[in-house]
């Protein structure tokens, strides 16, 4: 409404214009009052979600620094994989190397077999020689604790089977050297013809 427009309005009419304007401001006024404590709380709520996505950073950063430090790890735990896998493969070639330069004929297998059941053989004899000479030990203790009668016959009778192992053993010694020194020597034949 322009200025004249209102000079010719009635006084009743201002009032109702006045009126009308009044309630229009109050209207707005409480609009007014709404819309900022909307504004408060979507700045509460920013504010709060602000703080979230800050807290969540932080998180993120820290988990990066982890993920990292596993990278890192793993990295270094790889590096010593392929050490070993190199040292594996170093120690493959050299048990090969090894294996074909120190190969074993069979009649040499069968002459160091032979020689080993010999040695087992030499090793049970000696075994029971032990085990007698222990026994014997008792017996001469217990008999000077409590004599016996007929002990000297006991005694000449295991001192002639002492007599007769050791006879044995000798024998068996003697055969037993004979056996290691065909043993080298056809061992010396073999490398020979080798060469």
């Amino acid at each position: 409404m322009t200025e004249k427009e209102l000079h010719k309005l009635r006084r009743q009419d201002l009032l109702q214009l006045l009126l009308t304007a009044g309630r229009e401001s109050a209207e707005l006024q409480m609009q007014l009052e709404e819309t900022e404590k909307e504004l408060a709380l979507v700045k509460d709520n920013n504010e709060r979600l602000k703080g979230k996505l800050d807290d969540k950073d932080v998180q993120i950063d820290r988990l990066k620094g982890k993920l990292d430090d596993k990278d890192a790890l793993i990295e270094k735990l790889k590096a010593r994989l392929d050490h070993k896998d190199s040292r594996i493969k170093d120690l493959e070639d050299t048990l090969e190397d090894w294996l074909t330069s120190r190969r074993i004929e069979l009649t040499e297998a069968g002459n160091i077999a032979e020689a080993a059941l010999r040695l087992n053989g030499i090793f049970e004899v000696a075994q029971q020689a032990a085990e007698q000479y222990i026994e014997n030990l008792k017996m001469m203790a217990e008999h000077r604790e409590h004599p016996e009668p007929g002990i000297d016959e006991k005694a000449a009778s295991f001192r002639k089977k002492k007599e007769d192992e050791r006879l044995d053993n000798d024998a068996f010694e003697a055969e037993y050297r004979a056996v290691v020194a065909g043993s080298a020597e056809s061992a010396g034949k073999t490398e020979e013809a080798q060469k």
